[in-house]
């Protein structure tokens, strides 16, 4: 959510966050128009404060997950076709993707920390 003045009364509007365009303030009832932080319509907005820390750890969780994803099915797709049958093949996988797990999940991680730290240095250099 967004808060902000109404520019006729200075009452304060709540509004979604990424909702740009024309408004009605339930207040005084006066159209008034809000843009993006960066003034295009689509809204490139990125919170700030406590709701840009939410805001970036809940990116960094899904970069994780797309990373995790991402390794195991390439994890899979390499052995898969390693073995001489298809049952040879799921157990080898298996087999594989499980004593790699102990590298790869680690590792995995590592696209999360740098984006986390890459937006706590930027935090700061804007403060």
């Amino acid at each position: 959510m967004v808060l902000i003045q109404c520019p006729h009364c200075d009452d304060e509007i709540e509004l979604e966050d990424g909702s740009f365009g024309l408004f009605d303030c339930p207040h005084c009832e006066n159209e008034f128009e809000w843009e993006s932080p960066n003034g295009d319509e689509v809204g490139n907005f990125e919170p700030t404060g406590t709701e840009s820390m939410n805001f970036h750890f809940k990116k960094a969780g899904v970069i994780l997950a797309l990373t995790v994803i991402s390794m195991a099915v390439i994890t899979f797709f390499l052995f898969l076709f390693n073995g001489e049958s298809i049952g040879d093949s799921f157990g080898w996988t298996f087999f594989v993707a499980v004593i790699t797990a102990a590298f790869w999940i680690p590792v995995s991680f590592i696209p999360s920390i740098i984006y986390l730290i890459w937006h706590y240095v930027k935090g700061l250099q804007d403060d």
